[in-house]
């Protein structure tokens, strides 16, 4: 069974990156970190399916192993209440 791709604009953007390059997740983590591929295999499918916002070190570490400008990484613009208090 398939799982729902987050519906953020980072997650969009990843899933497309990956098809538009015909990689998996897999093939990705180990170019983001050969020696050990299972942590940024978690972090993008944290991305893709829970809709999580990396750090920016690891933003760009995305951004370097896909061969784009760190600036086309979509980040996270704001979050609703954030530095408000309750």
């Amino acid at each position: 069974m398939a799982r729902t791709l987050a519906s953020t604009p980072l997650a969009e953007w990843l899933r497309a990156e990956l098809d538009e390059r015909g990689l998996g997740v897999r093939t990705l983590a180990r170019q983001m970190n050969p020696d050990e591929p299972e942590v940024p295999r978690r972090m993008l499918n944290r991305i893709l399916y829970e809709g999580s916002y990396p750090s920016e070190a690891n933003r760009d570490l995305l951004a370097e192993a896909l061969d784009v400008d760190p600036t086309e990484v979509p980040a996270l613009m704001s979050a609703p209440f954030r530095d408000e208090a309750a």
